[in-house]
């Protein structure tokens, strides 16, 4: 489990090529980008824009506040809990 602690909104959060982890975002942050990973899952508070994720294999992403909007682009995969 990989935790982040945002202190500021105005801060985004950028994962690139994990594979097989827990990453667990506390507070709230601009937007959360998941790019080339596998087999991971991501947990987050609010994201005031967007989360995006490019490139991966097998996701799951849970928001236990508030999305605007959810991209998924090249991904073999993913499932987003609302």
């Amino acid at each position: 489990v990989l935790d982040v602690e945002v202190t500021d909104s105005k801060q985004q959060v950028y994962v690139y090529r994990c594979d097989g982890v827990t990453v667990r975002i506390k507070g709230k942050v601009k937007n959360v980008v998941l790019d080339e990973c596998a087999k991971v899952s991501c947990l987050f508070e609010t994201a005031i824009s967007a989360c995006e994720v490019v490139n991966c294999k097998r996701m799951q992403i849970q928001s236990t506040g508030t999305c605007p909007s959810f991209s998924v682009d090249k991904t073999d995969g993913c499932v987003i809990y609302v």
